[in-house]
């Protein structure tokens, strides 16, 4: 049975990703640390790191782009 999580969350802990995408915590952290999820993180305190719940499902309509080319997109939108 998956995860339930909000829909109208703003912000994601790495657990909410990590359901939202289908994989595993592991699998996410080697993601960032390989440069492979290009959404930055939002720091919440000195512990709290969260996700913007709409900057994922963005990246996730677009076919989860590389972080150079999503990193383009978002230059264009913002210029």
């Amino acid at each position: 049975m998956p995860a339930e999580f909000p829909t109208d969350a703003i912000l994601l802990s790495a657990a909410d990703v990590c359901a939202r995408l289908s994989i595993g915590v592991s699998c996410f952290y080697s993601m960032r640390r390989a440069g492979q999820f290009p959404l930055e993180a939002v720091r919440l305190g000195r512990r709290a790191v969260r996700w913007r719940a709409d900057e994922l499902r963005r990246w996730t309509d677009l076919g989860c782009p590389a972080i150079e080319r999503w990193r383009l997109m978002n230059q264009r939108l913002a210029g």
